[in-house]
């Protein structure tokens, strides 16, 4: 098997997300709005053929390529203000920026363009996402 840009006894990094967001406490209800927001973004993406998750079959699609000596890791990020260690806050200050700056944008297209939800009802829905991200009881959190 030919990979270029490697040599024998090289090794490859490869990462990507599971953006399905979860908690692990059970604070991140299913009734809740992020995580019907969530849910709904990753509907819509995967029915015009995006996987908005592919960093769960990385190392099935990484050994089916003929790697040897796979090793994977799962990293857990947190979205918002909840999390008790110092870093692991500051990661998810920034996820929460980060999800802040385009929420409305990406929304909008997917739900829209996609769904057929009207605009107004994308506008509810985000400012209800924006006011539980901001919560600290709610502990959304997704992988890398």
């Amino acid at each position: 098997m030919h990979y270029r840009n490697l040599v024998p006894g090289g090794w490859a990094e490869f990462q990507d997300f599971d953006l399905q967001y979860y908690s692990e406490d059970g604070s991140l209800e299913e009734s809740s709005s992020t995580l019907q927001w969530i849910n709904t973004l990753l509907e819509a993406a995967r029915r015009i053929d995006r996987d908005p998750c592919p960093g769960v079959k990385l190392e099935e699609r990484v050994k089916a390529a003929g790697f040897e000596n796979v090793t994977h890791q799962r990293f857990k990020f947190p979205v918002g203000p909840w999390a008790r260690d110092k870093d692991m806050k500051e990661i998810g200050m920034y996820n929460m920026a980060q999800v802040f700056q385009g929420l409305e944008a990406f929304s909008l297209r997917l739900f829209c363009d996609v769904l057929g939800w009207q605009k107004e009802e994308v506008i509810v829905l985000t400012s209800k996402v924006r006011k539980e991200l901001k919560t600290p009881s709610i502990h959304a959190q997704f992988d890398l």
